[in-house]
């Protein structure tokens, strides 16, 4: 298991094909957040791979960001554990952003579950 920081929180690789995202409290989640994401996960895992949005803290997204995360041709499903139950009602929109793309997302309230089901998946 390896932690990187970035300014807008930290990715945890937990597998060669699972990582798991943490982002700070506050943070608005935008394209230019996204991209470098995306290219860090793809230099750092095996493709397909799978995630872990871990929502310790809250933070959202834009539009654009929304979008972008549901056209990742990489990402082969997501798992989401909200904590707060603020958290839940932006992760349900994004959910549902992302479901005309076939994109497997799935929300969950502890991150022991969402492992289980990022692992069988």
């Amino acid at each position: 298991m390896k932690e990187y920081e970035f300014s807008f929180g930290e990715i945890i690789i937990l597998r060669d094909d699972l990582a798991e995202i943490i982002v700070k409290k506050g943070v608005v989640m935008n394209e230019d957040i996204i991209k470098e994401c995306h290219s860090f996960l793809v230099k750092h895992l095996k493709t397909p791979f799978s995630l872990l949005i871990n929502k310790k803290y809250e933070h959202s997204y834009t539009g654009e960001a929304q979008t972008m995360i549901s056209n990742l041709k990489e990402l082969k499903v997501m798992g989401v554990v909200v904590g707060a139950k603020r958290s839940i009602i932006p992760s349900d929109i994004l959910s549902k952003i992302n479901q005309f793309n076939d994109s497997s997302i799935k929300l969950f309230n502890k991150r022991n579950q969402a492992l289980e089901w990022l692992e069988t998946a």
